[in-house]
């Protein structure tokens, strides 16, 4: 199957190679930061949790709410802010709606649900499963950063590491 991108037919022979050729650039320990990168996120999550004495799954929700289109360091300060006062805009307004429904909210099925607008945002929700449940399968995360290896070359690689805030 062939997907286009910017008119151009971008086959899942072309994606593999690109991520495959990304992945061979890494370091040791880039593989090891990568491979823990849902188990430190889960765990700054229960640290929020804790501290203000909201369910995981909430600051999960939350978390994966403000994601789209926003690194991780920014993501934690959205999350963070909203805490510490939800009445105070973060994001747009349908993240925001969303994230003061979630804070309300302890029930992963109820949250997963309310991360979508007519069952859509899969990213999203991908992303909060996989923070809250860093150990189990379940979906894969497919962000802009996944598509940017997908369709750039790693000839680019300093500029797309600029580019992408790495």
């Amino acid at each position: 199957m062939k997907q286009k991108f910017k008119g151009k037919a971008l086959s899942a022979k072309v994606c593999k190679d690109r991520i495959l050729a990304f992945y061979n650039l890494a370091t040791i320990a880039e593989m090891k930061e990568g491979l823990f990168w849902y188990d430190n996120a889960n765990k700054y999550c229960r640290e929020l949790s804790e501290r203000f004495d909201v369910s995981l799954s909430s600051i999960a929700g939350i978390i994966a709410a403000f994601s789209p289109q926003a690194g991780w360091q920014e993501n934690k300060r959205y999350a963070l802010s909203f805490l510490i006062n939800p009445k105070n805009r973060q994001r747009s307004l349908v993240q925001d709606i969303k994230a003061r429904a979630i804070l309300k909210l302890t029930n992963e099925a109820d949250i997963y649900a309310t991360l979508s607008i007519n069952n859509a945002a899969w990213k999203t929700k991908a992303f909060f499963l996989n923070i809250l449940n860093p150990d189990i399968v379940t979906d894969v995360t497919i962000d802009r950063h996944a598509i940017a290896s997908c369709i750039q070359r790693p000839t680019r690689w300093k500029h797309w590491t600029t580019v992408m805030g790495r």
